[in-house]
């Protein structure tokens, strides 16, 4: 995903191998633009992993925790410990685009002055009516359009109307 984005991406087995690489990569001066920790992860979870990285990195690395779990009852125990933006599974490019696009305004301080244009389609400003049985189908191309200016509303096809049996049985 982050290579359809056109960025480099590295991945670890482990929070401590996270670790790990990032310290090398700060003595390097080769920092990470984020990190995205699993919130459940074997060995060292993701708040022990996000602790570490804190204490053992000076610079101000944006991290992102990712869960396929409802964390609002763990939420503010992430902030405290270093925790910049969230995201549930299943991850879709356009939300995860959305959060790293976030740290990118946040870095540039012309950025945090003026709020650079979206970009515009020739359908900005207009209604459209998505139609996909399935869910996660629907919700992807409903966010990208929606990143575009476009209104949509989304129906899922449920049941054949009469009239569609009639005409393929004549």
């Amino acid at each position: 995903m982050l290579n359809e984005l056109g960025m480099k991406g590295y991945w670890v087995l482990s929070g401590a191998e996270a670790v790990r690489r990032i310290v090398e990569a700060e003595k390097r001066s080769d920092d990470f633009f984020a990190v995205i920790l699993d919130w459940q992860m074997p060995g060292m979870d993701g708040l022990e992993t996000l602790k570490a990285i804190r204490r053992q990195v000076d610079t101000n690395i944006p991290i992102i925790i990712i869960s396929a779990y409802d964390y609002s009852g763990i939420e503010e125990e992430f902030i405290q410990a270093g925790a910049d933006a969230f995201i549930t599974k299943p991850l879709f490019q356009s939300k995860v685009l959305q959060v790293l696009n976030m740290f990118c305004a946040k870095k540039n301080k012309k950025a945090e002055r003026i709020k650079p244009e979206e970009e515009k389609s020739i359908l900005c400003g207009r209604r459209l009516l998505l139609v996909e049985d399935n869910e996660i189908n629907r919700e992807i191309a409903s966010e990208l359009l929606e990143m575009r200016g476009i209104s949509v509303e989304s129906a899922e096809r449920r049941n054949e109307c009469p009239c569609a049996k009639a005409d393929r049985y004549g």
